[in-house]
């Protein structure tokens, strides 16, 4: 238990070290998003985009990734069916 067991020790600590502030790093950068994220059932930060004559939903998602869904009550014929 000489030196050898003393640098690895030395190693494991700096990774978690490095680790932990990694991790407060990415936490911190979220908590400067708040405006992009939907809490709750309720939508509040969306936008309403047409792609190739659809309408689509753009939101943000808890983690602040933007998707798009097709709006159910799209205008596009195609969608017309009787």
């Amino acid at each position: 238990m000489g030196r050898s067991f003393t640098v690895k020790v030395l190693g494991i600590v700096m990774i978690l070290m490095i680790s932990i502030v990694m991790i407060l790093v990415t936490l911190a950068a979220f908590d400067n998003n708040q405006e992009l994220r939907n809490k709750g059932e309720k939508f509040t930060n969306y936008t309403i985009i047409n792609i190739e004559g659809c309408e689509y939903i753009q939101y943000a998602t808890s983690y602040n990734m933007l998707e798009i869904t097709h709006k159910g009550n799209c205008t596009n014929e195609i969608h017309n069916c009787k």
